[in-house]
């Protein structure tokens, strides 16, 4: 195993707790502070489970680290990889004139984030054991063991009728 698949289940691993609140609520959004003119462009990420409190309240959480990319994409597969994001407010302008850029993106569990929570209910629970289903020993209708009957009889077999 590389060094970087193991930082990547380490990573997991470690974000399970906030993964596990992640899939039980019903919104989601991160407002992303980019550094324009910074080479740690990406910064403080803040967290929001209700709409109405990104522009006006507290988040519920807060994430503050710098890392070294100007792209919301490297961003998002390298802090947030078991999320998937869209915009829901306008994308920034990147224009330069200001030093703090905000992405406002809504976010849902990408399909890393709903196997890590297939596999932890695997961990907890185990599999569930089915038995299969008996089968019928009268499965056929008439039809069918008239043409079997006259198959067997074709090749000189014994038919059996039970």
């Amino acid at each position: 195993m590389s060094d970087e698949a193991a930082f990547r289940k380490l990573r997991l691993t470690l974000d399970l707790p906030m993964i596990r609140e992640f899939s039980g609520k019903f919104e989601i959004y991160l407002v992303i502070e980019e550094w324009v003119n910074k080479s740690l462009g990406f910064r403080d990420c803040k967290i929001y489970f209700d709409s109405d409190q990104i522009d006006n309240g507290e988040p519920d959480y807060m994430v503050s680290q710098w890392i070294p990319t100007h792209s919301l994409d490297e961003y998002m597969a390298d802090v947030w990889p078991w999320l998937s994001y869209e915009y829901f407010d306008e994308v920034p302008e990147r224009s330069g004139a200001e030093e703090v850029e905000e992405h406002k993106i809504n976010v849902v569990l990408s399909d890393v984030g709903k196997a890590i929570m297939t596999l932890e209910e695997y961990y907890e629970h185990g599999i569930e054991v089915k038995e299969p289903d008996v089968i019928d020993d009268n499965f056929l209708d008439d039809e069918a063991e008239e043409y079997y009957r006259s198959l067997r009889e074709d090749s000189g077999e014994p038919y059996d009728e039970k």
